[in-house]
């Protein structure tokens, strides 16, 4: 249940902490007080849209929290453990702060989570009832899903979900083979000769590299003799300037040094190892050079080579140095035709197989959905004679879809009639808003008793009600808070007062700015609050008497 609620800086509330109890506790107050308030903030702290005018006036940020217990509910704690969020205790509190900037930061039992999280962990704890949601009632997927909720059918709708998205991908690989069936003839006359063209040529991988470098050795082979035989030349073959010759000369000079001096002895090691490098260097350049050949001819054959090459890279788009990968992808290609018989004849098969498994799990959630609808039709049609439409029913109408879809194989319409002998009508023909909103209430009522939701708020749901109808409407919220915790935003004196506990939301101007306040009212303060929406300027002693009436009624 909702145990408390923290509020700071939100539209026109500077701060406010309030306590909730179990059962059903109704807020009221003038309109315009800032009733719905409270409901706007308990949604944007379980991940509803931020905006920053939600803002105080005066404020960088608001700051909203809820504290929870969850004790009762173990797969709040099995989602909050398994996700490492879980607190010691039963307590559980979520945490938003919106900036300026249009930015939030959310949190749960302190630790940092996303805004996807809390909305996942939303139905978990709560569920909330506003006039909005009656414009959503008038949608057939909206009211397929209040079928599938009340009837716990999770597992089945999930396994026809899983079953479509299988056929549905079976679906897409046959449209994708035959598209090449389609084509077959042409593309593979087309294939078969460019592949003939490749195998002419058999380019090979890294044949181009090889050949490339190759290319630029023999183009530039006489050269290159001229070079390396003129640096031999000055590095060894040149009797005295060579050199070797003179490293030769300066080592002579300097060994007579070494005797005298042992400084010099370290210079001397250099020039041997120089004189070493040397010799190498001269034996690798000589070996090098042994090897290079001027071959025209050679030249000639490898520059066609490489011509061809490069004439089939440029009619098929790819770096010469890939083109052996072209030939690779066509070959695939062919095969892919060649098999794209065989390959539909499998897929159809394999079509006919998930179809039948899909439709054999539908058809389960469609005897589900059947069972649910007939226990729903009498439950609420119960209700809304109750709420002042005697002989009103009320039927969930399941038809049979021509095609399959994420959802099953049922088309759900919501159908009403309000008076007796009247046809049943899909429920946006109901012209009344008091209707719909009776309606509405009965709906969310039969629900609601199904549902596991510890607490379920009603924003001004009853609407358009009055009278002994509205007296009704306030026995039910009672005894449905028997079951869960009921918070009920309510401008009926009838409902009020069957509230187990009242709030009630007023404004008041403090230091010349305006700011919403809720007090708890009891005793005479309570009386006075539904003497005050019986109406009337002044409240009488009759007011306040039939106040107490109301009250004593419930």
């Amino acid at each position: 249940m909702l145990t408390h609620l923290h509020i700071q800086n939100f539209i026109i509330i500077d701060k406010l902490n309030l306590d909730f109890e179990a059962g059903l506790t109704v807020l009221t107050g003038e309109t315009g007080a800032g009733k719905s308030i409270i409901i706007d903030a308990l949604s944007l702290i379980l991940g509803g849209r931020a905006d920053s005018a939600l803002i105080g006036p005066c404020a960088d940020k608001c700051d909203l929290s809820a504290c929870f217990d969850i004790e009762t509910i173990p797969t709040a704690q099995a989602w909050l453990i398994e996700r490492e969020y879980a607190a010691e205790g039963s307590e559980c509190i979520l945490r938003r702060v919106l900036h300026k900037d249009g930015k939030s930061r959310q949190f749960i039992n302190g630790y940092n989570c996303t805004l996807q999280q809390l909305k996942e962990f939303l139905p978990f704890l709560i569920n909330i009832h506003s006039q909005n949601q009656q414009q959503l009632l008038t949608k057939r997927s909206y009211q397929r899903d209040l079928i599938d909720s009340f009837n716990h059918e999770t597992t089945l709708c999930d396994q026809t979900k899983i079953a479509y998205q299988q056929w549905s991908e079976n679906q897409k690989e046959m449209e994708r083979v035959s598209h090449l069936q389609n084509n077959t003839e042409v593309q593979q006359e087309l294939l078969e000769y460019q592949i003939k063209e490749f195998e002419k040529e058999a380019i090979v991988a890294g044949e181009y590299e090889l050949l490339d470098a190759e290319q630029r050795t023999l183009a530039n082979a006489e050269q290159s003799i001229k070079n390396c035989q003129a640096a031999l030349e000055q590095l060894s073959e040149i009797e005295k300037s060579s050199a070797q010759a003179r490293l030769y000369q300066a080592q002579n000079h300097l060994q007579s040094l070494q005797y005298s001096d042992e400084k010099i002895a370290g210079v001397s090691d250099l020039i041997n190892h120089s004189i070493i490098h040397l010799e190498e260097a001269t034996n690798e350049l000589k070996a090098y050079l042994n090897q290079l050949e001027v071959n025209p001819e050679r030249l000639t054959i490898i520059e066609r080579r490489l011509s061809r090459i490069h004439e089939l890279a440029r009619k098929y788009q790819t770096p010469a140095p890939q083109l052996h990968l072209v030939y690779t992808q066509l070959a695939t290609q062919l095969s892919e035709l060649t098999e794209a018989n065989l390959h539909y004849e499998t897929l159809e098969k394999k079509a006919h197989e998930l179809r039948a498994l899909y439709l054999e799990v539908a058809q389960k959630l469609h005897a589900s959905r059947e069972k649910a609808a007939h226990l729903l039709n009498k439950q609420i049609s119960q209700q809304i004679q109750k709420l002042g439409m005697p002989g009103g029913q009320f039927n969930v109408l399941i038809s049979l879809r021509d095609d399959i879809s994420p959802h099953g194989i049922d088309d759900i319409e919501f159908l009403v009639a309000t008076n007796p002998g009247q046809t049943l009508q899909p429920l946006t023909k109901v012209a009344s808003g008091g209707e719909i909103s009776r309606i509405a209430l009965a709906i969310y009522v039969a629900t609601a008793q199904k549902k596991t939701t510890p607490v379920l708020i009603f924003d001004e749901v009853d609407v358009g009600i009055g009278g002994s109808t509205a007296a009704i409407v306030g026995n039910l919220l009672k005894s449905l808070g028997k079951s869960a915790q009921v918070i009920c935003i309510t401008h009926l004196p009838q409902v009020a007062a069957y509230g187990d506990n009242h709030l009630r939301v007023q404004k008041e101007t403090i230091k010349k700015q305006t700011e919403t306040t809720i007090v708890e009212l009891k005793g005479e303060t309570r009386i006075k609050e539904i003497a005050r929406m019986l109406g009337g300027i002044t409240i009488t002693e009759k007011t306040l008497a039939h106040a107490q009436e109301l009250i004593d009624c419930e």
